[in-house]
């Protein structure tokens, strides 16, 4: 069996799937937004993992007596999302900062000012974002500097 977990700025969704793709479960919840640092759009990392771990749970119950071998998982998520973790505990220093937050677009500027567009993309395929993982990080420096201390993106 396959298990799916589909985690979306709106909806959290787990399934479970046969070998061949049928579909034997599929459950979903909300995924709530929640007001960060200087008004931003963010979500609870806790909250997230207990609705994704729940449904995962709720999903292989709906399973009943068959056989619940997983042979495979497949995880997908809210594009350039992150947050700031504590390497000692694995826990979270900041909320998650969601790929269309637009907080970091002062800083996207910034690093379109600073380097060189063409050279940027041909280097990684990417252009100055707010969506994307520098300005994020740039912008969380600012607004949570505490969360930094030996922290890891």
């Amino acid at each position: 069996m396959l298990l799916s977990l589909d985690i979306g700025t709106t909806h959290i969704k787990a399934g479970v799937f046969g070998n061949d793709g049928s579909e034997m479960a599929v459950v979903s919840a909300p995924n709530p937004k929640a007001q960060g640092p200087s008004g931003t759009t963010v979500y609870d990392p806790d909250v997230l993992w207990e609705t994704a771990a729940g449904l995962i749970q709720q999903a292989v119950e709906r399973l009943g007596e068959r056989d619940k071998a997983i042979d495979a998982i497949g995880i997908t998520s809210m594009a350039e999302s992150g947050l700031l973790l504590n390497p000692a505990d694995g826990r979270a220093r900041t909320p998650m900062l969601p790929w269309f937050e637009t907080c970091s677009a002062p800083q996207a500027e910034g690093i379109r000012q600073e380097v060189d567009e063409r050279e940027l993309f041909r280097m990684t395929g990417l252009r100055p974002s707010f969506k994307h993982g520098l300005p994020k990080l740039l912008w969380l420096r600012e607004a949570c500097p505490d969360a930094f201390d030996g922290s890891v993106w």
